[in-house]
């Protein structure tokens, strides 16, 4: 119930963006993307924007480029990124499984 003199608003609804990740291999119709905005490149990864920018602030994030006055990633140094994040991932599993080894 609303004091006097005030407005009752309806509750906030969540919004949740259903839309596909962009595709950026080229169709028919399109040809294959050479780069990718960062909103681009976190939507395709699934990550956040604030999360790519700690990323960034850490060294960690792929190289970047100008294109006129737009920040773009090349499909090329997004693809080495991926790669280098993965082999990071298995050399952390390998020191791991290492110590655990170790340990017994």
């Amino acid at each position: 119930m609303a004091r006097r003199g005030m407005i009752e608003r309806p509750a906030a609804k969540l919004v949740v963006d259903r839309t596909p990740a962009p595709d950026f291999n080229g169709t028919d119709n399109e040809p294959a993307r050479l780069a990718l905005s960062i909103l681009e490149f976190c939507a395709a990864l699934g990550i956040s924007e604030d999360f790519f920018y700690k990323l960034k602030r850490q060294g960690k994030a792929p190289r970047l480029m100008k294109v006129g006055s737009r920040t773009m990633i090349s499909v090329q140094a997004a693809n080495e990124w991926l790669i280098a994040r993965e082999a990071d991932a298995a050399a952390a599993t390998k020191k791991i499984a290492d110590t655990r080894a170790a340990s017994v």
